[in-house]
């Protein structure tokens, strides 16, 4: 029984003491899940700093996952889970919260700035202008009717009043131009000069500049000193020191030309070329039609190009270089060139012929070879170092081939290889004078049909020709009939008939006894009824031309 009540509280023991460790344990395990509410560390947004660009910005919250809850506010006060943007310039605040299980809630914020950017299509150009009794300012380029404008004259305190300005001076106008994502300042210079302030040209002294640094004028602007020399100025004519002035305009470039012995100024644009000539060995440079030096006792320009070898005419190129450029025309004296050129005399062989000339010469005109019989002629440019260039002329003549045999009346002439033939007898050879052919001082002409010579016409012929000559002196010049086998001359007293199957000729005579030879050699007559008959036959007559030579005593 005692041993029952013992384990009775045993037992009552032990249910107490499991209910003390379930209580403890319980109280151990609350206190561990109070402890896990812990603040998220880590999770955090920078603050954002940009130049307007036309994008939209925002803030980035840092180091979030993916199951977490992030809401946004741009007050606050309201949050929701849509991300801000901005983009305008201006400076923004963000709010955010970020929730993540187990965990306390953090609610912080991150501001983004965007500053306004720099424009960059406004512009303004500096102006100047003569005083008119006006007021000038300056024109902005760029602004829109939406953007808010201002100006100031001493870059401090800006205004909506643009500044305008009348009297003569010079003007710094400050100008502010801001749109609601960016601005533009900047400045510009309002230049009103008097009516005389500017550059002047003269000729021979070259840029005369007024301006307020060396000029005082008087009320109305057209006379006063300049560095303490008197001007005037009338009919925009500027007189200074015994000078008239001309105004150069903006665009107008002055140059100084150098040549030799003389110099002197000119306006042209930018790019140019100068044309020099020389006339009685004066050299005359001009720009257009205006003449701007002559130069005596030159003849050639050593830094020009020809242009034209004929009339001797070079070009020289110029370029604007600065205020004033310098130009220099280099000039010296040259010698006419020695050389001349023959003429060429060429017999027509149906072939072209050009000429042959040294290696300094060129032939400049369009035809350079000839075939026809004729004279020609073509321009020749002859250029050296030493001598002045220049344009010749250069002829050839082709001379008609006369070579063959013509016959007159009472003569027969052979032309062969420049060799001539009188009536079988070499009379001498062939020559050229005035441009013709010649023989013995006397000129050969052409005709259609042959040629004349020492007042004779001759005709061209290729037929077998009979010469007659009495006592040395020829009488006649007959054709003979192709394929004769003899002549018969007949002698009746007074009168030599020749017949060969007809009368080719007769020829009186007044000799008492006749000698007939041919080739040199004497024929023995037979008479027939007191008339005496001669024979040629064939033998003596196989050549070109058959000589017969009477001789009377």
């Amino acid at each position: 029984m005692k041993r029952k009540i013992i384990f009775i509280a045993l037992r009552r023991l032990l249910i107490i003491l499991g209910a003390v460790f379930a209580s403890i344990a319980f109280c151990t395990c609350a206190d561990k899940k109070s402890s896990a509410n812990e603040t998220l560390s880590g999770v955090y947004a920078s603050d954002v700093s940009v130049v307007y660009d036309g994008r939209p910005h925002s803030i980035t919250i840092m180091n979030v996952l993916e199951n977490d809850s992030v809401l946004y506010s741009t007050d606050g006060v309201n949050y929701s889970v849509v991300r801000p943007t901005f983009i305008l310039p201006d400076q923004y605040t963000v709010y955010f919260k970020v929730n993540r299980s187990g965990y306390k809630e953090i609610a912080s914020s991150a501001t983004v700035t965007i500053s306004p950017c720099i424009l960059t299509d406004i512009s303004a150009q500096n102006v100047s202008a003569n005083y008119d009794g006006r007021p000038h300012t300056i024109t902005i380029i760029g602004a829109l009717p939406t953007d808010t404008v201002t100006y100031s004259t001493d870059g401090f305190t800006y205004t909506a009043e643009q500044p305008s300005f009348t009297a003569v001076g010079e003007y710094v106008i400050y100008y502010s131009v801001e749109r609601n994502y960016g601005y533009y300042k900047s400045s510009c210079v309002l230049t009103i000069k008097p009516t005389v302030y500017g550059k002047y040209f003269n000729r021979d002294f070259g840029i005369l500049e007024l301006s307020t640094d060396n000029t005082t004028v008087d009320a109305n602007g057209f006379s006063g000193f300049i560095d303490d020399e008197p001007f005037s100025i009338a009919d925009s004519v500027l007189s200074y020191r015994d000078m008239d002035f001309i105004e150069l305009a903006d665009t107008d470039l002055v140059y100084k030309l150098i040549a030799a012995e003389g110099v002197i100024y000119f306006c042209a644009n930018p790019f140019g070329k100068l044309d020099i000539s020389f006339t009685d060995s004066s050299a005359n440079i001009k720009l257009g039609d205006d003449t701007l030096l002559s130069v005596p006792d030159y003849n050639y320009c050593e830094s020009g190009t020809v242009t034209d070898y004929i009339d001797l005419r070079f070009e020289q190129a110029f370029a604007h270089t600065s205020d004033v450029t310098d130009i220099t025309v280099v000039l010296s004296k040259r010698e006419q060139n020695p050389i001349a050129f023959d003429r060429k005399y060429v017999t027509y062989d149906g072939e072209a012929h050009g000429f042959d000339l040294p290696s300094s010469a060129t032939i400049i005109s369009e035809q350079k070879e000839f075939n026809e019989v004729g004279t020609h002629t073509v321009s020749v440019l002859i250029v050296s170092d030493e001598y002045l260039p220049c344009v010749t002329e250069c002829t050839m003549v082709i001379l008609a081939d006369i070579s063959g045999t013509y016959a007159s009346t009472t003569h027969v002439m052979e032309i062969a290889n420049g060799k001539v033939k009188l009536d079988g007898t070499e009379c001498g050879e062939l020559s050229i004078a005035d441009d013709k052919w010649s023989l013995n001082d006397k000129p050969i002409t052409t005709t259609n049909d042959g040629i004349t010579y020492d007042g004779e016409t001759y005709i061209a012929t290729n037929d077998s020709m009979l010469i007659i000559k009495v006592n040395e002196q020829t009488s006649a010049a007959v054709k003979l009939p192709q394929d004769i086998d003899q002549i018969i001359v007949i002698d009746d007293g007074t009168t030599l008939r020749f017949v060969a199957d007809e009368e080719l000729i007769s020829i009186p005579h007044d000799g008492n006894v006749v000698t007939i030879y041919i080739n040199g050699n004497a024929l023995t007559p037979f008479e027939n009824d007191g008339t005496e008959i001669y024979i040629i036959g064939s033998a003596d007559l196989n050549a070109h031309i058959t000589i017969i030579d009477v001789k009377t005593k």
